[in-house]
Parts: structure tokens; C-alpha cells; sequence
């Protein structure tokens, strides 16, 4: 929550849901989005960007010498209409030739993170989100090559409101507490791990 030390004026209510937020009809003052912005109308402020890698449990790790590899276990692809995780990495890569689709898909990364570490094959998804599951020793980044998707988690607002001192305030303290957690989680999973996550 915002530092009441430091704003004890400003109280925050949180609302989670997958829902865009509509300004012009919902008592909500910020939100964060995910995609590929900016959008027309809002301040969008970015973040952190959004970066791929694949991601497996003990299972699979001692298999991934090379990215060649990946042809020969099962991959967990994302269900999406917009773009496929695994074609944009395994292109950046150059194995465009492995089969992006031929896993058990999930419309979730946690939940494909999640049957990475339980066994079922590799996920594609941002390190630095599951940082803890790396640093645990439970999740593992097989490759260095951390490929950008374009998306990234904005703080958005609507721009007549953007510069309103708690909103300002807000947007100035979040920025703040993104910029620490990912410099932490960056600094303790490459001890865990040997890799780092992805770049700011």
C-alpha cells in the first residue's frame, strides 16, 4: 500500500479483475493494463516489459543442453487469438522449425508455470514474474535468451486526471516499488539460478 508515512492523506483501494476498466462510467482512478499500448486518451505510464524464455521443473532441465533441444519435449503453449509466446521466442532463436502447438495449452502462465515445475513439459513466460519459483530451485531458466513480446504492464489513467497530486503520487510510488522488487528478484534468482530475468 502507499507509504502512509509518506502520504497519510491518500487511501487506496485495490479491485482485481480481467476486465478493462472503464474511466468514463467506474469511480476508479488508475489502473494497471497488459498489452502493448499506449492507449488513446490515458496517461500509460510502462511498468515493466513483458519477456519470454522457456521455464521447466527438475524434469525436464538436465534434457535442455541446447535450445535445439526443445524438439524433443512436450512444450506448454498459451491459448491466444493475438500471437503465440512460443513462435515469437523459438523465431528470435532461430527453431522455427519446432512445432509450437503440439503441447497441452493453458490459458494462464502461472498455470503452465505451474505444470512446468509439476513435470508436464516447458512453459514460455517472463522470469522475473516467477522469480521466486527460481530462486526456490523448483523452476528453471534452461537458456540465456530472453526475447521482448512487444506487451508490457502499464499504470494507466485517463489524462485530464494525470497530473492530480494523489494520482501523481500514486503513479510515482509504484513506479518506485516495481523499480526495487525487480531489481531484488533480479539480484536473488541469478544467485539461485545462474540466469537473470528479464531486463527492465
Amino acid at each position: 500500500m502507499l507509504a502512509p508515512a509518506v502520504h497519510p492523506e491518500i487511501e487506496v483501494g485495490l479491485i482485481a479483475t480481467p476486465r478493462l476498466t472503464d474511466f468514463t462510467r467506474e469511480d476508479v482512478d488508475a489502473a494497471v493494463r497488459y498489452g502493448f499500448g499506449p492507449w488513446p486518451g490515458l496517461r500509460c505510464d510502462v511498468l515493466f516489459a513483458e519477456g519470454l524464455t522457456p521455464l521447466c521443473g527438475r524434469r525436464w532441465i538436465k534434457k535442455l543442453k541446447r535450445a535445439e533441444d526443445l524438439a524433443n519435449v512436450p512444450l506448454l503453449p498459451l491459448i491466444s487469438t493475438e500471437h503465440n509466446d512460443w513462435e515469437v521466442w523459438l523465431r528470435e532463436a532461430g527453431l522455427s522449425q519446432i512445432e509450437a502447438t503440439k503441447g497441452t495449452a493453458f490459458d494462464s502462465t502461472r498455470i503452465a508455470v505451474d505444470a512446468a515445475i509439476a513435470g508436464a513439459g516447458v512453459a514460455i513466460g517472463n522470469p522475473y514474474m516467477h522469480a521466486e519459483p527460481i530462486e526456490e530451485g523448483r523452476l528453471f531458466q534452461p537458456f540465456e535468451l530472453v526475447v521482448p513480446n512487444g506487451r508490457a504492464y502499464w499504470l494507466v489513467c485517463p489524462e485530464t486526471m494525470a497530473e492530480r497530486p494523489k494520482i501523481k503520487a500514486f503513479r510515482d510510488w509504484i513506479r518506485a516499488e516495481t523499480a526495487q522488487i525487480r531489481q531484488a528478484d533480479s539480484s536473488r534468482a541469478r544467485k539461485r539460478s545462474g540466469r537473470a530475468p528479464a531486463a527492465p
